[in-house]
């Protein structure tokens, strides 16, 4: 088996809370593959030849940014589709690096699976807050709803608009202003032979989603899974908000409801990833899938949870101790792999 392990020019893969601005140990994770006899390349993304180098049938392990306008994670894709296109197997797919930091392409992903289960929340998707108004105007949207920015974490841009009034705050966060841009599309209609009956592209185009309101959630949990260790960080919602994630209000239950871990291995297995975090909300037995990611998602919750859950001839069980977040990492993507040849 041969595995390629991407950085980027620091050699940064994924993310850690150790210490500010922390991220996995390449060289641990790439012992752990080549003891198990694994062949193991650690390369910066920029290195890639593409001219030269030929990754045909090799496992390529891979992170992504959170970098402002997404500027170096489009130059991650391109690397990640150049492998692909040379025969390379992405760790995981492709799709599943387009949902990072994307809750649109997200949505798509949770609409696709056709499980009402994953879909109590419904989400609605629009480019333009012209889009997003004439929906609400054709009474598409009930109030309340929730309005997200289609990138972003720990609750920013996360609205919720009860009234018509209300939805100019959601003008505000689709708002992209560029002067140039916007003196041409003034301009435009003056030039009557040119553009006789032009409509102006809008100006507010920062992509939303919106989903329905579930009332009365004093909290949600964050869940990671790495392959079949559960670790569970319970959330509570900030005094007068409705919004769990980046609250601050954390703690770790050393009892959890076995519905709400059945649902997230539902979802887990569902998705056939090594690792995936899930937030998810619960209310009066019903669980709801707020969001899921399945790379380079914060580890916050494996790191400091002093233990975890999984499956044992067939219950659900805790063990307690606390993880190594390159050893769970390994192991989980060791686990996937061998599943995969």
């Amino acid at each position: 088996m041969k595995i390629l392990i991407l950085t980027d020019l620091r050699g940064a893969f994924w993310s850690s809370v150790k210490y500010k601005g922390a991220y996995l140990d390449t060289n641990i994770i790439a012992a752990y593959f080549t003891e198990k006899g694994a062949f193991v390349q650690i390369r910066r993304l920029a290195d890639i030849d593409f001219s030269k180098d030929d990754y045909f049938g090799w496992f390529v392990l891979y992170h992504s940014t959170e970098d402002p306008e997404l500027l170096y994670h489009d130059f991650i894709e391109d690397i990640l589709l150049g492998l692909k296109n040379q025969g390379a197997i992405l760790v995981p797919r492709f799709e599943y690096f387009r949902a990072h930091h994307n809750k649109i392409f997200m949505e798509i992903l949770r609409s696709n699976s056709k499980n009402p289960d994953f879909c109590a929340v419904r989400s609605r998707v629009f480019g333009t807050f012209e889009e997003y108004s004439d929906a609400v105007n054709k009474k598409e949207l009930p109030f309340p709803h929730v309005v997200k920015s289609g990138a972003g974490s720990c609750s920013a841009n996360v609205l919720k608009i009860s009234t018509t009034d209300d939805i100019k705050k959601v003008k505000s966060i689709m708002r992209h202003f560029s002067p140039k841009y916007m003196i041409k599309e003034f301009l435009k209609p003056y030039f009557k032979k040119t553009f006789p009956s032009y409509i102006p592209q809008s100006a507010c185009r920062r992509k939303i989603i919106v989903q329905n309101f579930v009332p009365y959630l004093s909290g949600d949990y964050k869940i990671l899974v790495f392959g079949g260790k559960y670790y569970v960080l319970s959330r509570q919602v900030r005094p007068n908000d409705f919004r769990a994630s980046g609250s601050g209000i954390f703690s770790f239950p050393d009892k959890v409801n076995e519905n709400l871990l059945k649902f997230t291995q539902s979802v887990y297995e569902y998705f056939g990833v090594p690792v995936i975090s899930c937030d998810i909300a619960e209310k009066a037995g019903k669980c709801y899938l707020i969001e899921f990611q399945f790379v380079s998602f914060g580890t916050y919750t494996l790191l400091k949870s002093p233990y975890y859950f999984c499956q044992e001839n067939g219950k659900w069980i805790k063990k307690d101790g606390h993880s190594n977040l390159e050893t769970e990492f390994a192991r989980s993507f060791w686990e996937y792999l061998q599943k995969q040849n």
